[in-house]
């Protein structure tokens, strides 16, 4: 069987399992289903070029390489419900929203929370974000207030992503040479961090 190619997206979580736990009707919140960010692998790095290039991690050439996931969990318990990727690590989070499917898949309504990175105006009633920093002005008191409000609950998807790290086949450097493979390592790790929160739950947002 021909390999697929690495930039193809696999979907084998629960997406729908997103509106099996209460959702917000009203306020900041509301329809926000999921915390959405990019999780990333650390890598060897790759003999062929093109691919080696696309891989580094951060802004200057050689620091680093991995590859990227966007991943989405649960506003309410933390639940993974989103896997996308691998994606090589250049490709900013961003782009793998609008082009990746996640966007395209949402519900007439349904919002997803995230980082400043997602901060787009073709985008924006689809996400919820913080605030930038005017150019040359400060944010008021009210946009900090929120900011941090939202950075709060949002730390929810840094705690799963720490769960999920504990397994050394993506916390550590990954050293397979298939992406294939890579992703569906990254998915049984998915699986199983979900199994272990339904064991050892994270706190769970029940002010929706």
């Amino acid at each position: 069987m021909q390999e697929k190619p690495y930039y193809l997206i696999s979907l084998q979580i629960h997406f729908d399992s997103r509106f099996e736990v209460p959702v917000a009707p009203e306020g900041i919140w509301k329809n926000v289903t999921m915390f959405v960010d990019g999780s990333i692998v650390y890598a060897q790095r790759a003999k062929d070029r093109v691919k080696r290039c696309a891989s580094v991690v951060g802004k200057n050439k050689g620091q680093d390489f991995g590859w990227n996931f966007e991943v989405g969990v649960r506003r309410y318990d933390g639940q993974i419900v989103w896997v996308n990727g691998p994606y090589p690590a250049r490709r900013g989070d961003l782009i793998l929203f609008r082009s990746g499917g996640l966007a395209d898949r949402l519900k007439p309504g349904e919002r997803v929370s995230a980082d400043k990175g997602y901060i787009s105006a073709k985008i924006q009633h689809l996400v919820l974000a913080p605030k930038k920093k005017p150019r040359g002005r400060e944010l008021n008191q009210r946009a900090k207030e929120s900011n941090s409000r939202l950075d709060y609950q949002r730390a929810m998807v840094e705690h799963v992503f720490g769960r999920m790290k504990r397994y050394s086949c993506i916390g550590s450097r990954w050293r397979g040479k298939s992406l294939v493979v890579l992703r569906r390592v990254f998915l049984i790790c998915a699986h199983l961090t979900n199994f272990a929160m339904t064991l050892e739950p994270i706190h769970k947002n029940h002010n929706i």
